[in-house]
């Protein structure tokens, strides 16, 4: 199977968050559960709209004992960007595209179909907007939690984009 890949994504493997993740990878789902959270049986991925909203993942997972790996060692997690691919090199991930959209899923496994958060639905999948886009075809509609709603002018749909 493969994990949807979308803004920016934590991914890990499964067996590295039994062997290093306080109470292993059940706990570390229930403790990420409210976030944008999925996996299958190698890989589990949190995903967030900026690389800011990961940072207090990353810095638990560095105090837990992970490795960010270098050029000499695999990383025990790597940050995936929906729109760049895999920010540092790493090893035991493939990318690729499952039902049309970014997907990741552990080299050497076939990708199989894709695992979503239990929350995700088509209609709510990230795309890109350029600038140009936002202005001429969205208004501002509203901002909560540092997410600003825009709403297409004609169609009435909406779109979220960090506050920056």
């Amino acid at each position: 199977m493969a994990v949807l890949i979308e803004g920016f994504c934590l991914v890990v493997r499964n067996s590295t968050l039994q062997d290093r993740y306080p109470g292993g990878r059940v706990e570390f789902v229930g403790k990420w559960l409210d976030a944008s959270i999925c996996g299958d049986k190698h890989v589990t991925r949190v995903g967030f709209m900026t690389l800011d909203g990961m940072e207090s993942l990353v810095d638990q997972l560095l105090s837990a004992g992970f490795d960010k790996g270098d050029s000499s060692k695999e990383p025990d997690f790597v940050i995936v960007s929906q729109m760049h691919g895999l920010l540092s090199p790493c090893g035991w991930l493939d990318l690729g595209t499952q039902e049309e959209y970014v997907a990741g899923w552990q080299v050497g496994e076939d990708p199989g179909a894709l695992v979503v958060p239990a929350s995700w639905s088509p209609d709510k999948a990230m795309s890109y907007l350029s600038c140009k886009e936002l202005g001429s075809e969205f208004e501002r509609a509203g901002e909560a939690d540092g997410v600003v709603a825009y709403r297409h002018r004609v169609s009435g749909m909406t779109r979220y984009r960090p506050n920056r």
